[in-house]
């Protein structure tokens, strides 16, 4: 994949309430409960990806792992590229993307700025927010790809 040729629809709808510090954590029109297993069974079945605990996000955030062989990917989060949570509502999620993917997502309106970003200069460390249909799940998908996929070819 080339930086031209990720491209997102515009996310429909206002913004979620979003609660402004720590824990930064979507407050607001997340995701139904078939929408979020869905997703996470998505993410979870992704080769190279196992599920642990966060070790940057409150503990009842489901977290993806990259496997052993790739190591660590940053000194913060060691393994873990992302990581969903599940309350106070199920789905949104922190994930990093370069900047100019960063740009695409927050131009479209799919989430917005971690409010400690970041703590490696390379990447944009993001909130990624809820899905609340399935269209939007496919483009929830597209984004976590594209920082899987660059999580993996950073880290190899």
């Amino acid at each position: 994949m080339t930086q031209t040729d990720f491209e997102l629809p515009q996310r429909k709808g206002e913004a979620p309430q979003v609660n402004p510090g720590m824990p930064h954590l979507q407050l607001s029109d997340n995701a139904g409960e078939d929408v979020y297993r869905q997703m996470a069974e998505w993410l979870f079945g992704l080769d190279h990806i196992e599920e642990g605990r966060s070790r940057v996000s409150i503990p009842t955030s489901r977290a993806a792992w990259v496997k052993d062989e790739y190591g660590p990917i940053n000194p913060i989060a060691q393994r873990e590229f992302t990581h969903i949570h599940t309350e106070p509502g199920p789905g949104s999620q922190h994930l990093a993307l370069t900047a100019p993917d960063a740009e695409e997502v927050l131009g479209k309106g799919w989430g917005e700025p971690h409010p400690t970003n970041p703590y490696i200069p390379e990447f944009e460390l993001l909130m990624i927010y809820a899905p609340r249909t399935d269209d939007e799940l496919e483009a929830v998908k597209a984004i976590i790809t594209r920082a899987y996929e660059w999580t993996l070819n950073t880290a190899s």
